[in-house]
């Protein structure tokens, strides 16, 4: 609760799209949190914020856990058993089936304690009994029936069922915030049918609890031993309402924020235009282009497997390049579709070019990227660069682009497409260096070339 009321995310989230469907999943991920500290109160063990995310990854398998939260309307009724509504709370609860009594008997399934607990033998002495039932549906005149009643274990189940009923009448008890409402049919012979509240004795056997189910309606009190607390009594009838509803006015239970129309909280630099003028330099060839045999539908693939080995590649001995390049074909299913030897020359060609061009300078390859960036709104980048140099006055970027077409397309995407990200990544290493950017180039190795771009 402090979290959320820390960082404000209540009041966030009312001013995004369907404001109602994303606090009904606040409050279902607050439930769950409050449901793991309750399970440590139970075991005794600490509640971590560690904790807290091993608990929901354990029920993030359930699909009834996974669904979005329903979100109720502002006079919806939730309906649930006794039991289930342990561990929740409503302003106002009616607890309903005050009638119904079915206690446990000596002909059920009941388990048996050991005379005394063994810590170190827990289920030592424990036995499932059951007595089956040998009369079919006739419950009474049997002498049976009174001898077991008289039975130490139909005692005993006796007992236990008490304490469950007490414990679950506590449940319904406590489960309001605001307001409690008792409900009672009122027989015209036996008065007010409250079997459910019989075992609220005291030691006297005497009823603990009264209530004026019978009262006129109006103002009237409710009773516990010596307290009393005031109460409203009403009489309700099962027929539908001779006249319309009232109309009531709309109401919500939160302050509707204005509509803001905001951008995704993650900045994909591969995806997300930026405003510049970038322009081509110069292309500069590197080698003769390279074959694919492959359609389409497998560019990305064979645009991945290009990228890995580029990454990877240290110029080592030619037969453990070939075989690296050969594990990352197949790996990405395009063995075939790129010889080896052309991923080879191609990270040659790149190699050949940037030492003369950047002599000593320090290769970082796939270097992770991540910035907080400046609003508003504020937003997360969060990317990898393909290669940059590190020089001692700055540093150079490389992109590696997969791209065979014409050069009229590969103007117009070197401009557009590819520049854009380039941008991105200058501008958040030269806050991180601290250190200028000195160049900027995508290399295009199954063209065979590697293009400059000023990124202004």
């Amino acid at each position: 609760d402090l979290a959320l009321r820390t960082a404000g995310v209540a009041e966030l989230v009312r001013a995004w799209p369907e404001p109602a469907q994303r606090l009904a999943n606040l409050e279902a991920l607050r439930a769950e949190a409050a449901a793991y500290e309750q399970l440590c109160q139970a075991q005794r063990i600490a509640a971590t914020m560690l904790g807290l995310e091993a608990h929901l990854a354990a029920i993030g398998d359930d699909q009834e856990a996974g669904k979005q939260a329903v979100p109720s309307a502002e006079d919806a009724a939730t309906v649930f058993t006794w039991h289930r509504s342990k561990g929740l709370e409503w302003p106002i609860v009616v607890l309903s089936h005050l009638d119904f009594l079915n206690p446990s008997g000596a002909f059920q399934v009941a388990v048996e304690a050991a005379p005394k607990f063994d810590f170190t033998r827990p289920l030592d002495g424990r036995w499932v009994r059951w007595w089956p039932w040998p009369y079919g549906k006739v419950r009474s005149g049997l002498v049976l029936v009174d001898k077991a009643r008289q039975s130490p274990e139909a005692q005993r189940a006796e007992a236990a069922d008490l304490r469950e009923r007490l414990r679950l009448l506590y449940v319904g008890f406590t489960r309001p915030r605001d307001l409690l409402v008792l409900v009672a049919g009122i027989g015209s012979r036996t008065g007010a049918v409250t079997a459910g509240l019989q075992q609220l004795v005291g030691p006297d056997g005497k009823p603990l609890l009264d209530a004026p189910f019978e009262a006129e309606p109006g103002l009237a009190a409710l009773s516990i031993g010596k307290t009393r607390w005031p109460c409203q009594v009403r009489e309700l009838v099962g027929l539908p309402p001779t006249g319309a509803a009232p109309a009531r006015p709309e109401a919500r239970w939160y302050s509707a924020a204005p509509r803001a129309d905001r951008p995704r909280e993650r900045l994909n630099p591969s995806a997300e235009p930026l405003a510049l003028s970038p322009r081509i330099l110069e292309v500069v060839k590197l080698g003769a282009p390279k074959a694919v045999d492959a359609g389409p539908e497998l560019s990305g693939l064979v645009g991945d497997a290009i990228h890995g080995f580029l990454a990877a590649d240290r110029f080592g001995p030619r037969e453990a390049r070939a075989a690296m390049a050969s594990r990352i074909l197949q790996g990405f299913g395009v063995a075939g579709a790129v010889a080896p030897d052309t991923l080879i020359a191609a990270s040659d060609d790149l190699k050949r070019w940037l030492d003369a061009t950047y002599p000593g300078a320090t290769w970082r390859r796939e270097w992770p990227v991540r910035a907080r960036l400046a609003g508003p709104p504020s937003r997360l980048l969060v990317g990898e660069v393909d290669l940059y140099l590190e020089l001692p006055d700055g540093f150079v970027l490389v992109d590696h682009k997969s791209f065979p077409g014409a050069e009229r397309e590969r103007d117009r995407r070197l401009v557009e497409e590819y520049a854009p990200q380039l941008g991105w990544y200058a501008k958040v290493l030269a806050d991180a260096l601290g250190r200028p950017l000195k160049a900027a180039f995508i290399h295009l190795p199954l063209r065979g070339e590697l293009a400059g771009v000023a990124l202004r």
